[in-house]
C-alpha cells in the first residue's frame, strides 16, 4: 500500500566515469548539466559532441522514443525559484 503523500520517483543508479560519480535514473536519464560542468564543458557544446549524440540516440532506441523526446529540460535544480 502506498504511503499518503509519497511520490513514485524512479530508482537511481550511481556510476563512476573518469573519476567522476554520476547518478542515472533507472530509465537512463541523467543530469547533463552536471556532466558538462564536471568535464569543464559548456552544455551547448557538450550536446554537440559525437559521443553525446551517440548516447542520446542509443537511449532513444532503447526506450523506443524519438531523439527529441529523450531531452528532458528542467530549468534550475528544482529547489529554487527560476
Amino acid at each position: 500500500m502506498a504511503t499518503p503523500g509519497a511520490t513514485n520517483k524512479p530508482a537511481t543508479i550511481t556510476r563512476e566515469y573518469e573519476g567522476m560519480t554520476f547518478v542515472f535514473r533507472e530509465d537512463g536519464y541523467f543530469n547533463m548539466t552536471k556532466a558538462a560542468l564536471a568535464f569543464e564543458r559548456r552544455l551547448d557544446n557538450f550536446k554537440l559532441l559525437d559521443t553525446t549524440k551517440d548516447y542520446i540516440e542509443a537511449l532513444a532506441l532503447a526506450l523506443k522514443i524519438s531523439v527529441k523526446a529523450v531531452m528532458e529540460v528542467t530549468r534550475g535544480n528544482g529547489l529554487l525559484p527560476t
